[in-house]
């Protein structure tokens, strides 16, 4: 039940993740893979798990996240506006997103 309640909880922090890179504004052109806007998705959801209080502190990790990744944040919107073309594709990436998600809970419940 507590597993549930997190993993909406998360769901609804992501999607508020989503929002703010739709209304952004313009976006660019990229080749961001689907993996790798998933990678990227996901480490944002554990950062808003961990500083979802911390705006500022929220926003620099996100940063780093991009630096890391190598990717802009107008490429993920790119990335959000084509799948939002493509309503059915939403389905399979975002199954990726709650695979990853717990397999990274996992991760950092072993000592």
């Amino acid at each position: 039940m507590a597993s549930r309640t997190k993993l909406l909880i998360v769901g609804g922090l992501v999607l508020c993740i989503v929002v703010f890179l739709l209304i952004r504004g313009p976006m660019s052109s990229s080749d961001l893979t689907e993996d790798k806007f998933v990678e990227v998705y996901v480490q944002f959801s554990i950062a808003a798990e961990k500083f979802g209080s911390d705006s500022v502190r929220l926003a620099q990790e996100q940063d780093g996240i991009l630096r890391q990744a190598s990717v802009t944040r107008d490429e993920m919107d790119d990335f959000v506006d084509r799948l939002n073309q493509r309503p059915h594709d939403w389905g399979k990436v975002w199954e990726k997103v709650v695979q990853q998600l717990e397999e990274k809970r996992q991760e950092l419940k072993r000592p």
